[in-house]
């Protein structure tokens, strides 16, 4: 059988080089260079490898072998993207291996970026290159387990899995799914991308409802400081107040009338503003 890229075989070592070993099946021969050597090899000795195609394309091997397979799905961490191609992820091993552009959101700013993280397995192209294959949601929906009750109302650490029509599935803690409506979103995060979200609720079929926005509470902080940081940049003034339109307020301060009057009034009854006819100024 000829050797193939992302095999692990047992080939012995025939003949030396300056660079490393040649070691064969006795039909074929590949190098194993010395940087893949996990230990000194010598003529006539057999070695576990794992196979793969170097930069130039030829067939190489390591005696370093990484988890990854062309049955299971594994995560592994993003290192490069190339944008008419597509991103690369380390396997574990010298080379990367490429998860096509045909695999990834015909959009290229949901791609994944250096750090995001990918459930893959491996595949073959029609040359025969070895190639990451993402999991399919349908995958993760087997593999999930039911969402924890104590989770409700809390921060779980998720990553994007896959991206619908207004939202995305995320993988979250490890372990079981959810969904992030664009309702609930901050910005469109991307493929793999790893948040910070809060469930907002346990649903019955095992599943999660995240978000991306703060809770009540932590927005008003963050408008409250958006406020004064406005107030402070226009030299303690400023000329709007609760008759000020809701289409003046979101396009100077980005937030709704009411999360406008909520931060005021955070404001005004910490005694950091007062009122005027006309607006208000720093206390």
């Amino acid at each position: 059988m000829a050797l193939r890229a992302g095999e692990v075989v047992d080939l012995v070592a025939e003949r030396s080089a300056d660079f490393g070993v040649f070691i064969s099946n006795g039909r074929e021969e590949v190098l194993l260079h010395r940087k893949e050597q996990t230990e000194e090899v010598t003529i006539g000795q057999t070695v576990r490898v794992f196979l793969y195609h170097d930069s130039e394309g030829r067939l190489a091997s390591t005696m370093t072998i990484p988890t990854v397979s062309f049955d299971e799905y594994e995560w592994f961490e993003v290192t490069g993207v190339r944008y008419n191609t597509g991103v690369f992820v380390n396997i574990g091993i010298q080379k990367d291996v490429l998860v096509s552009m045909d695999d990834l959101p015909e959009n290229r700013s949901y791609w994944p970026q250096t750090g995001d993280q990918l459930c893959i397995r491996l595949k073959y192209d029609q040359k025969g290159r070895l190639l990451g294959d993402p999991a399919p949601y349908a995958f993760l929906n087997l593999l999930a387990r039911p969402s924890k009750e104590e989770w409700n109302n809390q921060d779980v650490q998720a990553i994007v899995v896959n991206k619908r029509e207004v939202g995305v599935n995320v993988w979250v803690e490890g372990e079981s799914l959810g969904f992030l409506h664009e309702a609930e979103m901050t910005r469109w995060p991307r493929l793999g991308e790893q948040l910070t979200v809060r469930v907002t609720q346990v649903k019955q079929d095992g599943t999660v409802l995240v978000s991306m926005k703060p809770r009540a509470y932590e927005a008003i902080d963050g408008d409250a400081a958006s406020i004064l940081s406005y107030i402070e940049e226009r030299g303690g003034q400023m000329p709007y107040g609760d008759k000020t339109s809701p289409d003046i307020i979101d396009r100077e301060f980005g937030m709704s009338k009411a999360a406008f009057k909520r931060a005021l009034g955070k404001l005004l009854k910490e005694k950091q503003v007062e009122k005027l006819d006309n607006g208000y100024k720093l206390k």
